[in-house]
């Protein structure tokens, strides 16, 4: 796994948009910094950062680079561990199969 990935993964899941007196530039900067497309294992250690709302907007950042695992798919997006952003992530899943 990439120095990028744990550096993100060791911040902790992405602050809700409630938690006024986090610095959300550490997550974003952190975000920005992993390269795409990320490893399978990467994916997996991504998908347990999801904030439980947009947190402003990161969580689709993360989607985004998640998405780009190779075996992307819904056995890695059933990892996800906030039920909205699993939710959507399979849905736009099945979206492009359909």
């Amino acid at each position: 796994m990439r120095a990028a990935v744990r550096d993100l993964a060791g911040l902790g899941p992405i602050p809700s948009e409630d938690a006024d007196d986090t610095p959300l530039e550490r997550w974003e900067a952190a975000l920005m910094a992993v390269d795409k497309p990320v490893t399978n294992e990467e994916a997996t250690t991504l998908a347990r950062l999801f904030p439980p709302d947009g947190g402003f907007g990161l969580g689709f950042t993360l989607l985004h680079a998640v998405e780009t695992s190779p075996d992307w798919g819904a056995p890695l997006a059933e990892q996800i561990n906030e039920p909205e952003w699993r939710e959507r992530a399979l849905r736009r899943i099945r979206n492009k199969v359909d």
